[in-house]
């Protein structure tokens, strides 16, 4: 997959719950949304801050502009977004669903944190939560089936 071919590929994909999504989709998807990211933060914080240090803060009209041009880019983002929710939740299940596991554990591990955020003390139980999900992704393909496949097979059961 061509890193800039992906963000198409992403949202071609949004609504496929069914399939798999190999690492590297994954990861390049994430990458994808980090640099968005960033570029969002860097723009919004980055350019009254330069524009600060180089002139002073704007006056009159040209603080107007800046403003609604601070506004367009945080709607557009927040728009971003919204649009990028169904897709991350899609790619997700088929990320589990390509290591060997069952896409529904994906929803039980969603569900699980969103409920745990409720309580204060579930946040170390929310951490070790979002460290598995963590070593999910970077597992291979597979996985857990060529795991499987090579415990029950030395035990000389039946495959």
């Amino acid at each position: 997959m061509a890193f800039w071919r992906q963000p198409r590929e992403f949202f071609r994909r949004w609504g496929d719950f069914s399939g798999r999504s190999t690492r590297l989709d994954y990861w390049l998807t994430t990458l994808w949304l980090m640099l968005m990211f960033l570029a969002f933060v860097g723009f919004t914080t980055g350019l009254p801050a330069l524009l600060m240090v180089l002139g002073g803060p704007p006056r009159g009209a040209a603080n107007t502009l800046l403003g609604v041009g601070v506004g367009v880019v945080v709607v557009a983002f927040g728009l971003l977004a919204l649009a990028c929710i169904v897709p991350v939740l899609a790619l997700h299940e088929r990320r589990y669903r390509d290591v060997g596991l069952p896409g529904r554990l994906f929803w039980w591990w969603l569900v699980a944190v969103i409920a745990l955020s409720v309580a204060d003390w579930a946040t170390p139980v929310q951490e070790i939560l979002m460290v598995l999900d963590l070593v999910v992704t970077l597992l291979p393909s597979g996985y857990v089936q060529g795991a499987l496949g090579k415990r029950r097979g030395a035990a000389g059961q039946r495959l």
